[in-house]
C-alpha cells in the first residue's frame, strides 16, 4: 500500500467524513498511514488484529475474536446508523 496515492486520500477525505481500515496488523499498518496522512478532525477507525498474543484458532475464529468477523462488522455498521 506504500507510497499512499495521496490524490486517492484526498479524493476519499473530501467525501466521507468516517474513514474505515480493516487489517491484520494494526499498529505500524496502512491504517496508522493513513491517520499520519489525516487532518486530526477526521472520524478513522482502524480495525484488526491487536498487537497482543491472542489465543490461537481457525482464521474464522480468531477474525470473530478480534471482531473484524462479518457479523461482527455488519453489527458494528448497524449500530452506528442508528
Amino acid at each position: 500500500m506504500k507510497p499512499l496515492d495521496n490524490n486517492v486520500l484526498h479524493s476519499v477525505f473530501s467525501n466521507f467524513n468516517r474513514i474505515i481500515t480493516i487489517e491484520e496488523a494494526i499498529n505500524g499498518g496502512f491504517g496508522s498511514a493513513v491517520l499520519e496522512f489525516a487532518d486530526t478532525k477526521m472520524n478513522i477507525q482502524i480495525l484488526g488484529i491487536p498487537d497482543v498474543f491472542i489465543e490461537h484458532g481457525t482464521v474464522n475464529q480468531l477474525q470473530q475474536l478480534c471482531k473484524i468477523d462479518v457479523k461482527s462488522l455488519v453489527n458494528l455498521f448497524s449500530t452506528d446508523s442508528k
